[in-house]
């Protein structure tokens, strides 16, 4: 007898498992929530960006736009990288993303000492929605550092300097025709595609240099607004009665409107006024 109810009670126990799953398997899947995450609509220019340095490089530039496509306010509430060598800021701390909106996030990889090579580090953002945490963003950024020695174009004399601006007056492609500017005004940023370094070797080379001409902007100055689709244009185009050359390919320039649109996207975020004016 006491061996029947032994059996009894495992076949009762049986019956109770059996009787969950046959539960478990009839459950509507319309019951089960889809795990989804609204972290997807938060929209990063792209997921990887890469510097190529040049030899006399201390740092690694980078500028990430980002977009909220969602309908409801996101927040980012910090952004953590994976090393002390490189830095990120945000727009703000935390930054909230109102729907359709977006901005510029800030980063840079310090090359002090690093040996040649490709190096990569990421960017952790940590998100949240209504106060609520929504999981993290991870991005990549990479440098890479070439193995040779520094090559310095040969400086211009004085004199030759002051003849390629007469002929830059009357002509400003001159600077991509005549080798001796090549060397610095194509040659520098030929083969780059990263805003900020396409900036630093196309652009910065006269409007950044501690010898600019007087008749070269300061854009760092500049007393009117501007936008990606002004810098596009002054870009692609130059700027008639100026020294301001065309520096897209079909108008005689090294860049290709790819290249372009990296600088004036960059620009765009870099340079910003707001003061009004009636002479853009």
């Amino acid at each position: 007898m006491p061996k029947f109810r032994q059996l009894l009670g495992s076949a009762n126990l049986f019956g109770v498992v059996v009787m969950a799953l046959v539960a478990a398997g009839n459950e509507s899947p319309s019951s089960i929530a889809p795990v989804t995450s609204v972290l997807t609509n938060l929209v990063f220019d792209a997921e990887t960006k890469q510097y190529e340095a040049k030899p006399t490089d201390a740092g690694a530039p980078f500028i990430f736009n980002v977009t909220n496509v969602w309908t409801n306010e996101l927040t980012i509430d910090r952004v953590q990288t994976s090393c002390g060598c490189t830095v990120a800021s945000l727009p703000s701390n935390p930054w909230h993303l109102a729907p359709n909106l977006g901005g510029a996030v800030k980063a840079k990889i310090d090359l002090t000492g690093k040996p040649p090579g490709l190096i990569t580090k990421t960017l952790t953002f940590y998100c949240s929605t209504n106060g609520v945490e929504a999981g993290t963003r991870v991005i990549t950024v990479k440098a890479n550092i070439p193995d040779e020695k520094p090559t310095k174009p040969g400086a211009m004399s004085e004199t030759e300097r002051k003849m390629a601006m007469e002929k830059a007056k009357a002509d400003p492609q001159e600077i991509f025709k005549n080798p001796k500017c090549a060397e610095c005004h194509v040659n520098q940023g030929l083969h780059l595609h990263d805003g900020a370094a396409l900036y630093a070797a196309d652009c910065g080379i006269c409007h950044d240099s501690p010898n600019r001409a007087s008749s070269v902007p300061d854009l760092h100055k500049m007393t009117f607004p501007q936008g990606f689709e002004y810098w596009k244009r002054i870009i692609a185009d130059g700027k008639t009665n100026t020294m301001m050359p065309a520096f897209v390919i079909r108008n005689g320039g090294p860049l290709s409107d790819e290249q372009a649109s990296q600088l004036a996207a960059y620009m765009s975020f870099t340079f910003k006024n707001t003061t009004p004016s009636s002479k853009p």
